[in-house]
């Protein structure tokens, strides 16, 4: 009987031994990421407000070029003038590098951003994209409420 106990106890130690760790730092920023980049976005908000309105006449004036989804998120993304760029670039990354679907990525960062209006934008985005939308259609009229909005505000 206590052989048994021997030979599991050792099993059980080549297994553990075996299985992949993830270090502790790595465990932390599992966990903060999504924790930073909201209170980050938060941080930003009131330059995200003005923001938006230029990353979206960016987008739309590089739309009508009829280039990709992945070239209009890569180009938005490399835009390191607008404080929205990242949050394009977590898109990019999430599509490019992790295979997800972009109208999938933007709810990601959507649920990761303080902003309202940013947050919004990327829902719709997300939504556009899985309905079928083409991205010219949705900017162009992305861009004109955000011009209407622009001008009642200001």
């Amino acid at each position: 009987m206590q052989d048994a106990g021997v030979i599991t106890r050792k099993a059980h130690r080549e297994k553990t031994a075996a299985a992949p760790k993830m270090s502790l730092a790595g465990a932390i920023g599992q966990v903060l990421l999504p924790i930073a980049t909201f209170f980050g976005s938060y941080a930003e908000s009131g330059r995200i407000d003005i923001d938006i309105l230029y990353t979206v006449t960016y987008m739309n004036t590089i739309a009508t070029a009829d280039i990709a989804r992945d070239e209009i998120f890569r180009r938005v993304s490399e835009r390191e003038e607008f404080v929205c760029s990242k949050y394009f670039r977590q898109v990019y990354m999430l599509a490019k590098n992790w295979n997800y679907e972009y109208s999938h990525a933007c709810s990601i960062v959507a649920r990761r951003v303080a902003n309202r209006r940013l947050k919004d934008l990327f829902m719709r985005l997300a939504n556009a994209i899985a309905s079928g939308e083409p991205e010219l259609k949705f900017l162009e009229s992305e861009w004109v409420t955000m011009m209407s909005i622009y001008r009642s505000e200001y």
